[in-house]
């Protein structure tokens, strides 16, 4: 590997442990202290182009609108600087330099042994949950929360959702080795029963129609052998106790959505009222959004003051301003109240990542991004026949972190998404610009 290779290994390990640690302050800002090490070890000028061209046009525009927009919050937009800090990692690094096979492998062998870690944690956060509600259903998935929390107390502060993503995205990186040459079964087995005893019901379900959707696109090739079918089998067990431990709260997605779509909670309200209501009265919104940190962003929610504690119990953070855009305060706040009854969960909250950039970026940029989207994996589709099953694996995880924007504001939230944003890029690496490095 060379110093670039070397670096990104370096920077996604202190990532892997940041990101699996209780110290979620710092998590913010993983992403800027991933570049900036990045760019120190490697004396990149690439990235300290991308990232210093990228960062001065969003103050530009920051700026813009702050004198521009009389009711422009501005600490807020400044916020959202840190909690979008993912992008800036991704739009700042040279992908071209992060293929060769040494790095991802390294990578996927460091994520195997920590899945197994976490894994085995979790299990045993489970066994603990189960003996004070004798059921590994309905709320005892509050107790699994790997490393993220320590505690012997459920963590109500999205502890368990990112043990979710984080265990789904390392999953699903170890399912070319596994598929191909039989490897890791052990820390798929046992990632893969915590993440199921989590009973995060939104990351299984969006998981596995990644699986399903990305099975169709890519095709990922399995010969007929015995050790395959024995891989098969241990992983169909895992679907099984899924639906044994969790029949009830499976139970519940088909009355949870269709509340939802008959306009019993706050997010189907939230999204009406930024479709049909907003516009009349801020009618540029469509087009240029209402800015960054201004509406549904969780920017703006930690903006306001209340985020950090709930509305209801709201903890002051030092040195931080309060105060809310009367966008929001208007057609939000009254949602978010609402959302505080304590049998909502994220899916009835009024704010999801792609609410976000609709209605604070504008639809032509969020256009933009699903077209971005589109054509990643359009290319992955078509170097599918390099490596089929890395390109399988690619390509769900691509479509599980678009889903998690449907769910919440996830894409502002480093310490769920950052280990799967530089998998992603390593493994996408490999493959488009890999040449002979990702052949099978």
């Amino acid at each position: 590997m060379n110093v670039y290779q070397r670096a990104y290994l370096r920077a996604f390990m202190v990532t892997v442990v940041l990101c699996w640690s209780p110290l979620k302050a710092i998590a913010y800002v993983i992403p800027l202290l991933a570049l900036g090490y990045f760019i120190l070890a490697t004396r990149s000028g690439i990235a300290l182009r991308n990232a210093v061209v990228g960062l001065t046009i969003f103050l530009i525009l920051i700026g813009a609108r702050y004198f521009f927009q009389g009711d422009f919050v501005l600490h807020s937009a400044l916020l959202s600087i840190v909690t979008f800090s993912a992008a800036w990692f991704l739009i700042a690094i040279p992908v071209k330099r992060l293929a060769h096979p040494t790095l991802l492998e390294s990578m996927v062998a460091f994520v195997a042994r920590v899945t197994l870690i976490e894994g085995l944690v979790g299990i045993v956060q489970a066994g603990y949950g189960f003996m004070h509600t004798g059921s590994l259903d309905q709320a005892n998935g509050d107790f699994v929360t790997g490393t993220i929390h320590i505690g012997v107390a459920p963590d109500l502060a999205f502890s368990n959702p990112m043990f979710a993503t984080n265990m789904t995205c390392m999953l699903l990186i170890l399912l070319p080795d596994l598929l191909r040459r039989r490897k890791h079964l052990l820390p798929v087995l046992v990632g893969a029963l915590a993440l199921v005893l989590s009973s995060v019901v939104h990351v299984i379900v969006m998981g596995f129609v990644a699986l399903v959707l990305a099975l169709f696109l890519v095709r990922p090739k399995l010969q007929l052998r015995l050790g395959n079918a024995v891989v098969l089998a241990c992983l169909a067990v895992i679907p099984l106790v899924a639906v044994s431990a969790l029949s009830k709260n499976l139970g519940l997605i088909s009355g949870t959505y269709q509340a939802m779509f008959t306009g019993e909670y706050p997010r189907t309200l939230a999204i009406i009222r930024t479709v049909f209501d907003l516009p009349s009265e801020y009618p540029l919104a469509p087009l240029i959004g209402l800015g960054p940190g201004q509406y549904s962003s969780r920017a703006s929610l930690i903006g306001t003051g209340y985020f950090f504690g709930g509305p209801l119990s709201p903890k002051q953070v030092p040195l931080l301003p309060k105060g809310m855009s009367p966008a929001f305060e208007r057609y939000l706040w009254d949602l978010w109240l609402m959302g505080q009854n304590k049998w909502f969960g994220s899916t009835q909250q009024p704010f999801c990542s792609w609410l976000t950039l609709f209605s604070e970026f504008g639809v032509p940029l969020a256009l933009g991004v699903m077209g971005l989207i589109w054509a990643i994996l359009w290319r992955v589709k078509a170097r599918a026949d390099i490596n089929r099953h890395l390109a399988f694996t690619i390509t769900a995880s691509i479509l599980f972190l678009c889903f998690l924007g449907v769910q919440e504001n996830y894409w502002e939230v480093p310490q769920a998404i950052m280990i799967g944003c530089m998998l992603i890029q390593v493994a996408y690496a490999s493959l488009v610009y890999g040449n002979t490095y990702a052949k099978n």
